[in-house]
């Protein structure tokens, strides 16, 4: 099994993404001695996603056997709705107007605690930085295929007759293209989450893929009466009505003192220890110490945005 294992590491499968039932086996036993497994797999290539990027499988009903059978969907219909959700993307660090753009967002201060003070600049800046990455940081598919063309034309040039200036040309168009393949590959990287494979081995078509076999989509929403949603406007609907309902305040009834209980575990020196506000340089020394591929707060802001600023 573990020659296995390392087969499917060493040869970048990847097990295609499941709905419906999670096991695909069952003992046929009753009661207690009943046992489920996922012994049945499904594992795929990135070629593969790259031609069926919306692939799914599910495990089908059993009949006689102990198995269920596999059913794959290679194609599928998809509906968003709402605005995206902001996400700070780490490639922008290396853009050279990224901090003056921070900056400039940053000035204007807001006259309340500091901790919400923090908040409220950090959601002043999102639309700030939306704009910015469509009117100077560029569309990356746009600003490569522009280069790619480019770079394609100057070639054929090239290979007709030699000129300095188009050599020249070449050679700044190829550069340019090496700088935006890196940072998709920064793009990808980060929405694949894949800290596991070292930088020089990176591969954009592996991120992609890797990316598309771990998007999170709702397609069927249960509701508490056992009604299925299955149209995306339905579920849509749905998951806002539960969650409205959900997040409405209920009465709480009050918690006896338990305090009285409790032997005391630590000394009044180290009570106030523990009260006292961190410096500048342990909130600094904290913060760094965060994997820049961790995954991003609720606001969208990873560790990189404040690594970088």
């Amino acid at each position: 099994m573990d020659e296995f294992n390392v087969f499917i590491e060493s040869t970048r499968l990847m097990e295609l993404r499941s709905k419906g039932n999670h096991f695909s086996w069952c003992n046929g036993q009753e009661g207690l001695a009943r046992r489920w497994s996922r012994l049945d797999r499904s594992l795929v290539n990135a070629a593969f996603l790259e031609l069926f990027p919306n692939a799914s499988m599910q495990y089908l009903s059993r009949r006689t056997s102990d198995h269920s059978p596999l059913l794959i969907r290679l194609e599928e219909f998809h509906s968003s709705y709402g605005f995206p959700p902001f996400k700070f993307h780490q490639m922008w660090v290396t853009h050279e107007s990224f901090l003056s753009c921070i900056a400039g967002a940053w000035e204007d201060d807001i006259e309340d605690f500091d901790m919400v003070r923090l908040a409220q600049k950090l959601k002043r800046l999102k639309p700030i930085l939306r704009v910015w990455n469509r009117d100077v940081f560029g569309n990356i598919k746009t600003q490569m295929g522009y280069l790619e063309e480019r770079l394609a034309k100057l070639e054929n040039k090239l290979q007709v007759e030699f000129h300095a200036e188009d050599e020249q040309d070449y050679l700044v168009t190829k550069a340019e293209l090496d700088v935006w393949s890196q940072q998709e590959e920064i793009c990808l990287c980060q929405q694949a989450k894949q800290s596991w494979l070292s930088h020089g081995e990176a591969l954009a078509q592996f991120f992609r893929s890797f990316k598309n076999i771990n998007s999170k989509v709702v397609r069927e929403m249960k509701l508490q009466n056992g009604t299925w949603l299955k149209s995306p406007e339905e579920v849509h609907k749905g998951a806002v009505e539960y969650f409205t309902k959900f997040l409405v305040h209920n009465q709480v009834e009050e918690v006896p003192n338990l305090v009285g209980l409790i032997q005391p575990s630590i000394t009044d020196e180290e009570n106030n220890m523990l009260g006292l506000l961190p410096s500048i340089q342990n909130v600094k020394k904290a913060s760094f110490a965060i994997p820049v591929d961790s995954s991003p707060g609720l606001d969208g802001f990873g560790s990189r945005f404040y690594q970088a600023c």
